[in-house]
């Protein structure tokens, strides 16, 4: 599979501590991309050493809706600005689709 394309620019932000499930739609030039070959995963990181890793389940008529979920545990992380990209990879390929920032704000209920 060969896209090349430029992976997607979105700024999320989330609560520490909070579950969270989000769904990404992938296309290329308008059309259903399916990407159910492989692994796809969301992988943030703030450049300090903490991570966040979820691994999306795929669905849709197309194969091209990625579902990630988010765990309370997963998003107790420090507070910071996080690098994150959303990746498939068949085996030695990687394909990015969708890059940007996410934003770990403070919950007032967890210290």
């Amino acid at each position: 599979m060969t896209t090349h394309r430029k992976p997607a620019q979105l700024e999320l932000s989330l609560v520490r501590g909070d579950s969270r499930t989000w769904r990404f739609d992938i296309k290329l030039d308008g059309s259903p991309l399916d990407v159910s070959a492989g692994s796809i995963s969301f992988v943030a990181d703030n450049g300090r050493g903490d991570t966040i890793t979820v691994t999306g389940s795929v669905g849709g008529a197309g194969n091209n809706e990625v579902t990630f979920s988010f765990t309370p545990t997963e998003t107790a992380v420090p507070l910071d600005d996080y690098d994150y990209d959303i990746q498939q990879v068949v085996g030695a390929d990687r394909y990015t689709y969708v890059e940007g920032v996410l934003h770990i704000t403070q919950d007032v209920n967890l210290t």
